[in-house]
């Protein structure tokens, strides 16, 4: 467990890394270009509502921390009822859950996640506001879904997430809200640059057969399944010189224990 001595602001995530894959990065930059070229403006698309590359995350929950609390609060409460938590209650628990995920992992390892499919959050497809890939909501019994879910649920029970809706596992693509004022952009555009030039999305030839559908060109794509071995808790809206998320404090599931 490593913490970055440093002051947190009201909001912190704890997430999966998924951008330490320079393949993934890859596909991810690649999809971008190929989009915004084909996509009229008219659309809503711009460079500056998808994802960069180097932050591409899975969130498993969003947290209101503290590093500094004027009064002492106890290490856990029964429920939700608290809303400012310490930075150190929240690397404890996920510390204290690492022999529980090991345990899953046969020992150690990796968390395999597959990152396919397209999908928005909700709302209209012409009238998108976050796009991603990733498993959604389709639980299953996979060692991912076990893992995912025994963090979120002991989170949960001690009151440091509070959002109450069930877990949708997901690597955000685009989201409008990294525009100032927000709005929406045509998801609709983007499947039809996938339906024109499906190989963007990692759907491969199909020789012979018909072009893809805007149906299939949701369901096909395939940006690869990913092993991921370390979970983090990091400041939400602070960078490094790179761009990319500082983290506060993480276990990785590889190291001895």
């Amino acid at each position: 467990m490593h913490i970055v001595d440093q002051e947190l602001p009201d909001k912190a995530n704890l997430a999966l890394l998924t951008n330490q894959h320079e393949n993934l990065q890859g596909r991810v930059a690649a999809f971008t270009d190929a989009v915004l070229a084909s996509s009229p403006t008219s659309s809503g698309l711009e460079r500056r509502i998808f994802q960069l590359p180097n932050r591409l995350h899975m969130t498993l929950g969003v947290m209101n921390l503290v590093t500094n609390p004027e009064v002492t609060r106890p290490a856990f409460t029964d429920g939700p009822e608290s809303a400012d938590r310490t930075l150190e209650e929240a690397l404890a628990l996920l510390r204290g859950l690492r022999p529980e995920i090991l345990q899953l992992l046969d020992g150690g390892g990796a968390i395999t996640v597959p990152l396919k499919g397209l999908a928005i959050m909700t709302g209209k497809k012409e009238e998108a506001f976050v796009a991603y890939t990733g498993p959604g909501g389709a639980f299953d019994d996979s060692v991912m879904w076990k893992i995912c879910l025994l963090i979120q649920d002991r989170f949960k029970v001690t009151g440091l997430i509070t959002e109450t809706r069930p877990l949708k596992l997901h690597c955000t693509l685009l989201n409008s809200s990294f525009r100032q004022p927000r709005s929406p952009f045509s998801f609709t555009s983007v499947l039809q640059a996938v339906q024109r030039h499906p190989s963007i999305a990692g759907i491969p030839p199909r020789p012979n057969a018909a072009p893809i559908t805007l149906t299939q060109a949701e369901g096909l794509p395939d940006f690869g399944t990913w092993s991921i071995d370390e979970i983090h808790i990091w400041k939400m809206g602070s960078w490094d010189k790179e761009g990319r998320y500082v983290s506060s404090g993480y276990i990785s599931l590889r190291e001895p224990e």
